[in-house]
């Protein structure tokens, strides 16, 4: 079953939501809506732009645990690193095996990349999660934000 939540900041309003059977409401996921809602315009913008180069496809944010560094920070931050997947192919069925591959394949083929944009959180802990976000500030007009502010 498909589990949809909505935040509101600001104007912007978006939807999160987690395709079934990847990953259960907990507070990984809590985690992981609460990055995608603050950095909403750059991970639309890096949805869209993903898009514009290589085609349908996804986000992937690979989550690494900074506490084993030795910054002599007592809490130290998760790093996000990303990327972008185009289509569903076998070292995505290799990498993240295939509930989500399946979950992934369904999603590309229903999703519009100017309304939405699906992401995939990968932690070494934790099977990987997808979600597909939906927002007023749309993924196009994301990108033009972030480049306006490039300017």
């Amino acid at each position: 079953m498909y589990r949809t939540t909505t935040y509101t900041r600001g104007a912007t309003c978006i939807e999160i939501t987690a395709l079934p059977g990847l990953g259960r409401e907990d507070a990984v996921e809590a985690a992981h809506h609460r990055f995608i809602t603050t950095h909403w315009p750059s991970l639309g913008a890096a949805a869209y732009e993903g898009f514009r180069h290589f085609g349908i496809g996804a986000v992937i944010v690979h989550e690494a645990d900074a506490a084993g560094t030795s910054t002599g920070v007592g809490r130290a931050f998760v790093r996000h690193q990303l990327s972008y997947a185009a289509g569903v192919g076998t070292w995505m069925r290799t990498a993240f095996g295939d509930a989500a591959s399946e979950a992934l394949a369904e999603e590309l083929e229903a999703y519009d990349p100017r309304e939405a944009g699906l992401f995939v959180f990968v932690r070494e802990d934790e099977p990987p999660r997808v979600y597909r976000v939906e927002s007023t500030l749309r993924p196009p007009q994301a990108l033009e934000r972030a480049r306006a502010l490039l300017n």
